[in-house]
């Protein structure tokens, strides 16, 4: 979501001149909707965005921060999910890409 905004407020219609432009209202457009298409992609890859379902430990507590340690999850299931994400964000950006391409 942070990359999606960063496009939004520092390439998109607000962006003028080198200065951004507070939109009157953020509403459900812009970027939102690519924030849903990427959640969707994502949870269809790995069956969820939620952290404690995909690591299968609730990292914030301390018993959960233990089992995370100990089966090294920031290591093997981290890595992955920041892997398909960037994959998911490398698909999009390729569909837009053809889009304006075909589009002119």
């Amino acid at each position: 979501m942070f990359l999606f905004g960063l496009e939004e407020h520092f390439g998109g219609p607000n962006w003028k001149a080198g200065r951004w432009k507070r939109p009157a209202l953020a509403g459900r457009g812009g970027f939102y909707p690519r924030v849903v298409e990427f959640a969707n992609r994502f949870r269809g890859r790995n069956g969820s965005v939620v952290c404690r379902a995909l690591l299968g430990c609730d990292i914030s507590t301390p018993d959960g921060m233990t089992q995370a340690l100990e089966r090294n999850l920031f290591k093997t299931t981290c890595v992955k999910m920041v892997e398909d994400a960037a994959t998911v964000l490398e698909e999009m950006e390729a569909e837009s890409q053809s889009a304006v391409a075909r589009d002119g």
